[in-house]
């Protein structure tokens, strides 16, 4: 999991062990669960089932937003998975007033991996989670 917040990406492992792939299809499930105005649990079920807490500025206007990727992914790639965010906000005239909009789609659609969205779009702070795979040997 890694959050994105003001300038500062933290990074966290949430599965201290590591799972042991026997099969060729891998099937992880994420659910986001606000709990307050500001903070949220954040379920990811795989081999096993972990639920994460994170305090975020804006719970009310963000939402689980799959990423397109622009080309195939192999094991040896970290592979964005979702992630939790607001949006791209933009400033638009709304009846002779500045207003403030969010677009989902465009952050989805520009096909950018997640850690580059903050350059992207000028976003305060989300929240991501990657998928990356290591070798049995550098396991042990």
């Amino acid at each position: 999991m890694a959050h994105y917040k003001e300038g500062v990406v933290s990074y966290k492992i949430l599965n201290e062990q590591a799972y042991v792939i026997k099969d060729t299809v891998f099937s992880i499930r994420i659910a986001v669960e606000p709990l307050h105005a500001h903070e949220v649990d954040f379920t990811v079920e795989g081999e096993t089932q972990i639920v994460e807490k994170a305090e975020v500025e804006d719970v009310l206007h963000s939402i689980l937003l799959e990423t397109y990727p622009t080309r195939t992914y192999t094991s040896n790639d970290t592979i964005p998975l979702t992630s939790y965010t607001s949006g791209a906000l933009y400033e638009v005239m709304l009846e002779g007033k500045k207003q403030q909009a969010g677009s989902y789609c465009d952050v989805r659609n520009a096909k950018l991996p997640p850690k580059e969205w903050h350059e992207a779009f000028n976003m305060k702070e989300y929240i991501w989670f990657d998928l990356f795979f290591c070798h049995m040997s550098t396991v042990n």
